[in-house]
């Protein structure tokens, strides 16, 4: 059994001098992850606690407007 190079249409970008490095893991996105690493949250410690919820209600918060 032989195995055939696929051929496919070959198209000029109409943004040649666009720089796609920068969505790269190696570019683009490990900087942001590095700067999440040093984000701090503060919480608030005298906001009131949520009500406690049964795992239904939840459930029934998070489904679909159109459901």
């Amino acid at each position: 059994m032989t195995i055939r190079k696929r051929r496919r249409a070959r198209r000029p970008s109409d943004a040649a001098n666009i720089d796609r490095l920068a969505d790269t893991p190696h570019h683009g996105f490990a900087g942001s992850a590095d700067a999440d690493a040093q984000r701090v949250v503060a919480l608030d410690e005298d906001a009131p606690a949520e009500p406690e919820r049964s795992r239904e209600e939840e459930l029934r918060e998070e489904r679909p407007p159109h459901y």
